[in-house]
């Protein structure tokens, strides 16, 4: 009787621990919370991605992702400003955008919900990018020779440092070919996302490493100098310089000018 009973209580203590984990986890939904990749900045016109990343183990995850910005000209017509994803299953998901073809902060707000068992979840979150005007470089290639050359690497140097290159698949012999390389790089100045150039005199440098390829000054490399930025205004130095030139004059023309004081008669003492 006695080990019928003990055998009873242990069946019971089973029992019940195998429904505590049922208990527990009964209603039980993971947090659900989406993140966004993306470039920092990039160039006006160009394509870029942005990634969607929510947590593992959710279905039926459905995106929407909306553009704005104070000018949206020659954004994406495909998705316009306002983006649709899904998936079943698949938690990252991928939005390809082409930017506006003005400069500016493009904001990017995105919602996404998704299923975990019978109960519903949401996640909302934004991000910016900054849409900035390039730089395009220009090089004119030149092949003298009575021969073609092939695969001729140009390297674009800004202020001593290589920003890029590009390669130049066949020149034909006595012609010449034109290069452009569009730089975009950023940076942060005084809290802004903007160009990494110099704000004022920079100085490019291109060089091809073939020597019978030539640039416009007969060599294969060629510096030149730009000014990036909104040139001084020196105008105001010739204006004070006049003002203090007028002001000159009229106190030379006051010295030279004598009081004419009468003379005292000669019969007063």
């Amino acid at each position: 009787m006695r080990l019928r009973s003990s055998a009873f209580i242990v069946l019971a203590v089973l029992v019940s621990m195998a429904l505590i984990p049922m208990i527990s986890t009964a209603g039980y939904v993971p947090p659900f919370s989406v993140t966004a990749t993306a470039p920092t900045a990039v160039s006006t016109g160009s394509t870029f991605n942005v990634t969607f990343n929510a947590p593992y183990g959710f279905t039926n995850y459905t995106l929407t992702a909306y553009l704005s910005a104070d000018n949206l000209s020659g954004i994406s017509s495909s998705n316009a400003t306002t983006i649709h994803l899904n998936s079943t299953k698949n938690d990252v998901l991928t939005a390809t955008i082409t930017a506006p073809s003005a400069p500016g902060t493009l904001e990017i707000t995105y919602i996404e919900t998704a299923n975990f068992s019978s109960s519903s979840v949401r996640s909302e979150n934004s991000l910016s990018v900054q849409i900035l005007t390039p730089i395009i470089f220009h090089a004119t290639l030149r092949n003298s020779g009575n021969a073609p050359i092939y695969n001729v690497n140009v390297e674009f140097i800004l202020n001593s440092v290589e920003v890029g290159n590009e390669t130049v698949h066949e020149i034909a012999p006595k012609s010449s070919v034109n290069v452009n390389y569009t730089y975009s790089s950023s940076t942060y100045l005084n809290g802004k996302v903007v160009l990494n150039v110099i704000q004022g005199e920079n100085t490019l440098n291109v060089t091809v490493a073939n020597t019978q390829v030539t640039l416009p000054d007969g060599h294969n490399y060629y510096v030149t100098k730009f000014y990036y930025g909104t040139v001084p205004n020196y105008s105001w130095i010739y204006y004070v310089a006049g003002v203090v030139v007028v002001v000159m004059v009229i106190m030379a023309m006051g010295a030279g000018k004598r009081r004419n004081i009468p003379k005292k008669p000669k019969w007063k003492k």
